[in-house]
């Protein structure tokens, strides 16, 4: 607690941590604890993690409730209407959230979820671990829509999907090749 005062992104990794250790309960724990603490956010990304926390346990109307927070205190910021997307933080959760109410049953609704966050999966990325998230979101949303028999934009995507993973493997490559180069050396 003491080092989260100072460095309160501490709570964000072990909520992470707790996450893929499938114990969403002290991962939000962590989430709540580190936005005491900061207070600073705009509480859209807190909202994001506690959704993420709830899909990975298929409560859909806790998550539901989460995104419902986020995007509101989002509309409040800005004007949707005028143009603006969400932030690329959406992307992932929606996708989960969307793959979720599919595997549910609410075809219709996932179709909305995905289309809302449709936008931000063609943005193009530098950076690997946004490259993973869109390459992911991609993927879920190609095999929602060959569940739902469009095929021609199930193609589409997975045509982008994979132009994606074949910058993020080349970019993998050359980074791996690199940290081998210098290991060599050092040795």
């Amino acid at each position: 607690d003491s080092m989260a005062l100072y460095m309160p992104a501490i709570y964000s990794k072990l909520s992470k941590c707790y996450l893929k250790l499938q114990r969403s309960d002290s991962a939000r724990f962590y989430l709540a604890k580190m936005h005491r603490k900061t207070q600073q956010g705009d509480g859209v990304v807190f909202f994001c993690q506690m959704a993420e926390t709830y899909i990975e346990e298929s409560r859909e109307d806790s998550a539901a409730f989460c995104l419902n927070e986020a995007v509101r205190i989002f509309n409040k910021q800005s004007d949707l209407s005028r143009g603006a997307f969400l932030p690329r933080y959406f992307m992932p959760v929606y996708s989960s959230y969307a793959s979720l109410l599919q595997k549910n049953g609410k075809t219709q609704q996932a179709g909305e979820a995905f289309r809302l966050v449709e936008p931000l999966m063609k943005e193009p990325v530098t950076e690997p671990a946004r490259l993973e998230k869109q390459i992911d979101a991609l993927g879920r949303y190609s095999a929602f829509c060959q569940a739902t028999k469009q095929y021609k934009k199930a193609a589409d995507l997975l045509v982008y999907r994979d132009s994606i993973q074949k910058i993020y493997y080349e970019e993998k490559i050359s980074s791996d090749s690199k940290n081998w180069t210098g290991r060599f050396e050092i040795q």
